[in-house]
């Protein structure tokens, strides 16, 4: 953790766990926008998954949320054989957000593009 943006990104999770999703939230855009830049892949597409579920549990907005996790998702599936399992793990939270939302005909469509990965 000397970086800054890992002491970041510990902040965020602590943020996070904290149930400070403003903070977290606030935390991972500005991360994200430095691991793109970065072209740090795997990293942008953790703090695009945080981010997702940052805006999930903050209800605020359902298209940021799902722009998210889907930027998260077709990155790590990007990435190669080291991000599948990120991926698969990607698509059941984000589907797991589309059921609670009554949104289930979206979340077989995750469940489907799981499989097919």
């Amino acid at each position: 953790f000397t970086s800054i943006e890992s002491q970041i990104r510990v902040l965020s999770d602590y943020a996070f766990m904290l149930r400070d999703y403003e903070l977290a939230l606030s935390n991972y855009r500005l991360l994200s926008t430095d691991y793109k830049l970065d072209k740090a892949w795997k990293r942008f597409a953790g703090v695009q998954e945080m981010s997702g579920l940052c805006y999930f549990m903050l209800d605020q907005s359902r298209k940021d949320a799902e722009y998210c996790m889907e930027n998260a998702f077709t990155t790590y599936l990007r990435i190669g054989s080291s991000g599948q399992r990120n991926a698969t793990r990607c698509g059941l939270w984000w589907a797991e957000m589309l059921k609670t939302r009554g949104q289930h005909r979206e979340a077989s469509t995750v469940y489907f593009r799981i499989s097919n990965e």
